[in-house]
């Protein structure tokens, strides 16, 4: 299977893709998913359980990774397609879209699938300072994918979540139905962050992760500069007031994919967050127009 990087279309070549170990917590190492790796596993030796809440959140689960690290999932059964969504850069599967949209989805009886990537959020493990922590949580994304989902998905990124939607895409294009971006980003020279600090994330280890450190220089390229063989319906939302990605980010995206299908959304009072509740409104609007 090719890699998503041998998918960008540069008018003058191809980029390859030379997968690498990669260094986790202690002595581990993150290794590119085999066949085997990509089979469901069990789970149950690593799941939380405890009581429903009132609204009957699904409990934390634990998706085992490499080196004793895991990727911390709430999962909702319902029918196809499936929506996973994908969060921000040291973000996690707790903000206020993650659960309007499971809200959302858990009423209209639709699977949906909220997690968090290795080092953030409920995951057990921590990442080392200067990895490319951007390509782990690529893999913690394909692995979420293959593993724990069937059928089509419609993938809700947000932010850095919506480069990995769009690698996703790439690697798995019959898996996708539809994609929607929230203020996606696809250039990593500045901070990222959908919290309220202005300049560094700290990581569970008192030790930071910024975008210099963070993204392979050819995910950057790919990204950034390359033509994307990305087919399906894609939606873009984003805010005009975002000062995190310049909302001309996703008329940039809309022009270098190939679908024709692709819509740009802008909210004139949106920020880099679309937390408000008119942007959960539109965003849960949006998916409701994908769903065949």
């Amino acid at each position: 299977m090719k890699s998503a990087l041998h998918l960008c279309r540069n008018k003058s070549k191809s980029l390859a893709f030379q997968r690498r170990m990669l260094p986790v917590s202690g002595q581990h190492t993150l290794k590119a998913s085999t066949t085997a790796d990509r089979r469901p596993t069990d789970t149950s030796t690593c799941s939380i359980s405890g009581g429903s809440s009132p609204t009957c959140t699904p409990n934390v689960q634990h998706l085992c990774r490499d080196g004793g690290n895991t990727v911390a999932y709430r999962q909702t059964n319902g029918n196809a397609p499936g929506v996973l969504f994908l969060p921000g850069f040291m973000s996690n599967m707790n903000g206020g879209k993650a659960v309007a949209l499971e809200r959302f989805c858990t009423k209209a009886g639709l699977a949906y699938m909220r997690f968090d990537y290795q080092g953030c959020g409920a995951s057990k493990g921590s990442l080392k300072p200067g990895i490319d922590a951007f390509d782990v949580w690529r893999w913690d994304a394909l692995a979420v994918l293959d593993q724990l989902t069937s059928g089509p998905q419609i993938l809700v990124g947000s932010s850095m979540g919506g480069a990995l939607m769009l690698l996703l895409a790439l690697e798995r294009p019959k898996r996708i139905q539809a994609l929607i971006g929230l203020a996606t980003a696809v250039s990593f020279t500045k901070q990222l962050n959908d919290s309220d600090l202005s300049t560094k994330q700290v990581t569970s280890d008192g030790t930071y992760i910024t975008p210099k450190d963070f993204i392979n220089k050819k995910y950057w390229r790919c990204l950034k500069d390359d033509s994307l063989a990305v087919h399906c319906p894609i939606r873009l939302l984003h805010g005009m007031q975002d000062e995190t990605v310049p909302f001309m980010t996703s008329l940039d995206v809309a022009q270098r994919v190939e679908s024709k299908d692709v819509d740009v959304i802008l909210r004139k009072s949106g920020d880099h967050r679309l937390s408000q509740e008119g942007d959960i409104r539109l965003l849960t609007k949006t998916l409701e127009s994908l769903i065949v």
